[in-house]
């Protein structure tokens, strides 16, 4: 039995968004404008209407990300292992600048007194778009017919080489192969993501729903260019992660910039309909199987 479950099956637990601590009792509220097409060109942006809503705080586009350091330069040896940033051909902004990459990418972020004001002026955002071609799926991913990311001159992020030696199957009494799809999929905890922030005495903490507070400050202290000293991650009980609570993405980074940008406390929880169009996924496989083996069922070979 888990230390946990007793309080988690009586009292219930305390997740970010019912964290009552003083750093948070005058947070304001964060509402995202998500990109309602896959691919895109920007072509223009107006707040003006939004901006002057009851209760609107703030408006805040990529120009307003006058305070972070470019992304490092490509080293020419193709992703680095480290989460966040990456640089290069493969660098995006943490709002999007002049193109959208998928449904729901964030354009904008609204900050106001309550979230239901959130909602209604994220509305009132203006966002004008020029339709480019969506990829859909891995296959036509690799394709490259369509790039998101036209300075790579590909699609395909990074490869795995595996050999392609026959030998082994020439032994076998029986060789299968076959083509596997394996589904995407959303994780969907019961929590979706959620993420809190005040800035004080030089001092970012990030209230944050996450597998890994270590990796989540690792983050957050390299994209916004902090020192991990001046980051603090605190990880409250989780609803659910599945994985794609591992770390800390995109989202949850602006949440955290923007918090240091106005200098208020700022919550932020998303809504179902975000979690499936902005969460992490899962799967998305195409595979091709290759199994030799005897007839008395030993395998003796396998390549995927």
């Amino acid at each position: 039995i888990r230390t946990e479950d007793p309080r988690l099956l009586t009292t219930g637990g305390v997740y970010v968004d019912d964290l009552r601590t003083p750093e948070l009792s005058v947070a304001a509220r964060l509402t995202f404008v998500r990109s309602p097409v896959a691919h895109a060109r920007i072509t223009g942006i107006d707040t003006s209407e939004a901006i002057s809503e009851p209760g609107v705080i703030a408006v805040l586009t990529v120009q307003d990300m006058d305070d972070l350091a470019p992304p490092p330069p490509d080293s020419g040896e193709g992703p680095s292992e480290a989460p966040a940033p990456i640089g290069g051909v493969w660098s995006e902004p943490l709002l999007a600048a002049d193109t959208v990459r998928y449904v729901g990418e964030p354009v904008a972020v609204v900050i106001t007194d309550s979230g239901y004001q959130g909602e209604d002026a994220a509305d009132l955002v203006s966002v004008d778009y020029d339709p480019l071609p969506a990829v859909v799926g891995p296959a036509a991913a690799v394709a490259d017919e369509t790039l998101l990311f036209p300075a790579a001159g590909t699609n395909v992020m990074a490869t795995h080489p595996v050999p392609t030696d026959d030998a082994p199957f020439e032994a076998c009494e029986v060789v299968v192969e076959q083509d596997i799809v394996n589904q995407r999929v959303a994780c969907l905890p019961m929590e979706g993501r959620a993420t809190a922030a005040s800035l004080a005495n030089g001092k970012l903490t990030v209230w944050h729903s996450s597998q890994n507070a270590q990796l989540c400050r690792f983050i957050v202290a390299g994209v916004l260019g902090m020192d991990p000293a001046q980051v603090r991650v605190v990880v409250p009980d989780v609803g659910g992660g599945f994985g794609a609570k591992v770390g800390i993405d995109r989202d949850a980074i602006i949440v955290a910039w923007a918090a240091r940008k106005t200098g208020r406390a700022l919550r932020w929880a998303e809504t179902r309909s975000e979690n499936l169009v902005g969460m992490t996924q899962g799967r998305a496989q195409l595979q091709h199987v290759k199994i030799g083996g005897n007839r008395d069922g030993r395998i003796l070979a396998y390549r995927i």
